[in-house]
């Protein structure tokens, strides 16, 4: 498998975009869903794209839609994007998160603390 790609956490979910933006005035596609803070959220925006791509193209779609791949950072936003996922089931979906130099890093810069992977995963 390419090395820069990443599984999503999903193991039954690879046509799927997640995207998240910081924006709350704009939602970056008409789909998105914002995770609101009164409920334990963030205040991103999240929304599934079916645009079957590589994840470089989907990284440059969510940019284009002002956003990014979605980073998972909690078990809450964990559960938050599961249950996006899980409204329409599909084939795999792509996250931010990327091999740079042995090292899997979010496209954002934040750090890599949370992870709940499927045994074997992420794996290049």
């Amino acid at each position: 498998m390419h090395d820069r790609r990443l599984i999503a956490l999903l193991s039954s979910l690879i046509t799927l975009v997640l995207t998240a933006t910081i924006s709350a005035q704009c939602p970056p596609h008409p789909a998105a869903i914002q995770w609101h803070a009164k409920s334990g959220g963030n205040g991103h925006y999240y929304a599934r794209i079916d645009e079957p791509m590589e994840w470089e193209a989907a990284q440059a779609r969510a940019v284009q839609l002002g956003g990014y791949l979605a980073t998972i950072g909690s078990q809450a936003e964990n559960d938050f994007v599961m249950q996006l996922c899980l409204a329409s089931p599909g084939p795999l979906s792509w996250l931010g998160g990327r091999l740079v130099a042995g090292n899997w890093r979010w496209v954002t810069g934040e750090p890599w603390d949370y992870t709940n992977w499927a045994p074997g995963e992420p794996n290049n």
